[in-house]
């Protein structure tokens, strides 16, 4: 590691992780829909300053296309406010697709960077998260109400776990151990 981490940030950082993602577990139906829905109304506040911002581009092809995406925000916006459960199969579709990739570069960077500290760890990380993204797929979309909520905990717990292995690491390597 570069520098002189602050191992008890790392620590504190992890732990939190942890406690958010057995929250997320523990309330798994109430966090998938509690996600579906604020990305919905993310998107229709966006879509208010992307449609306002067209006006200001000076272009009327250039300012419609910037109205376009703010029309396109708002419609996928009020969608998943209004269809939760529906906005879940499809936010379940988007994790797929994170936990696969996101597991796949975690994978690289650990081997990448085999004999750093750490680097084992954030490989099996990576392993775990193409697991989750396997299991996903394979029961969709029987597993959209529940999924969104159960893996984004399950990824956090784990990744909290590598924060915490990379802080004592980084502890280790300031006593001189």
């Amino acid at each position: 590691m570069d520098g002189n981490p602050n191992w008890g940030v790392f620590t504190a950082t992890g732990i939190l992780l942890m406690v958010l993602g057995a929250a997320a577990i523990l309330f798994e139906r109430a966090t998938s829909w509690f996600v579906t829905l604020l990305i919905g109304w993310i998107l229709i506040i966006a879509s208010i300053f992307i449609f306002g911002s067209a006006f200001g581009l000076g272009s009327i092809g250039r300012g419609l296309f910037r109205a376009l995406v703010g029309v396109a925000a708002l419609v996928a916006g009020l969608w998943l406010v209004l269809n939760p459960g529906e906005g879940t199969e499809t936010l379940t579709l988007i994790l797929i697709f994170y936990f696969l990739v996101a597991g796949v570069f975690r994978i690289v960077s650990g081997v990448v960077e085999r004999g750093a500290p750490g680097a084992v760890w954030l490989a099996i990380n990576g392993v775990l998260s193409v697991l989750i993204g396997l299991i996903l797929w394979v029961d969709y979309p029987q597993s959209a109400e529940w999924a969104i909520g159960l893996l984004v905990g399950i990824d956090l717990i784990f990744s909290g776990w590598v924060v915490i292995l990379l802080g004592q690491q980084a502890k280790k390597e300031l006593s001189g151990a």
